[in-house]
């Protein structure tokens, strides 16, 4: 006999649908509040970090929490700035077929140094083909398919045949990682922030070194 219900429109793979709620609903004695959530980038995810705030009467702490999440992001992006290079990244959300990091992630990789280079920042993750990896000249790769943590995305990376990235400089010069996209990239929460410091040490190490997050990601 719940108050409220938090659901996601985001991803129909990931929770209930719409449709599969209003069904669940009609069940219940009485009606709760239902509060869904369909965030498309880091201001969103905070945004709604206030609005279940609201919902549970914990406002102020919510705003609290949301500032200092963006306020973290912000210094991230503001040292990335003093790097000299910043290079060319391919977030890849899933290996069979090949899915490229949508909503959050272009945006991520902004704050932290790097320029994504099939980015649709903003729109859900979309399919690419092997010759378009192939084409991405990427500088880094990560591999954060959803829902994995490091050590199964680095196993799904080490079984894949497929050599679409082998002649791009992110192989040849040791930058390809598995991520744990589980706890810190698929899912739009507050862990996100800690996301973006992941990506700035793999972009830049010599102005974030390693950290509590290092088990956080796996180098091929």
């Amino acid at each position: 006999s719940p108050d409220l219900i938090v659901t996601q429109d985001l991803c129909h793979v990931c929770a209930a649908s719409p449709d599969d709620l209003a069904t669940a609903l009609t069940r219940l004695p009485r009606m709760p509040h239902v509060l869904a959530l369909t965030p498309h980038s880091l201001a969103d995810v905070w945004d709604d970090i206030h609005r279940v705030g609201e919902a549970t009467g914990r406002g102020a702490a919510a705003d609290v929490l949301a500032a200092a999440l963006a306020q973290r992001v912000d210094a991230i992006a503001i040292r990335a700035k003093q790097a000299s290079w910043w290079p060319r990244v391919l977030c890849l959300e899933w290996l069979e077929p090949y899915y490229v990091g949508g909503h959050w992630v272009p945006e991520m990789v902004a704050k932290a140094g790097g320029v994504d280079v099939l980015e649709r920042a903003g729109d859900p993750a979309f399919r690419v083909t092997r010759d378009e990896i192939a084409g991405s000249r990427a500088d880094v790769i990560v591999v954060m398919p959803c829902g994995y943590n490091a050590e199964r995305a680095f196993s799904e990376l080490s079984a894949s045949q497929d050599d679409a990235w082998r002649d791009l400089p992110a192989w040849r010069e040791g930058r390809v990682f598995a991520a744990d996209a589980n706890s810190y990239f698929s899912r739009p929460g507050p862990r996100l922030a800690d996301g973006v410091r992941i990506l700035a040490h793999l972009f830049h190490p010599e102005l974030f070194p390693a950290d509590e997050f290092t088990l956080a990601f796996r180098k091929m």
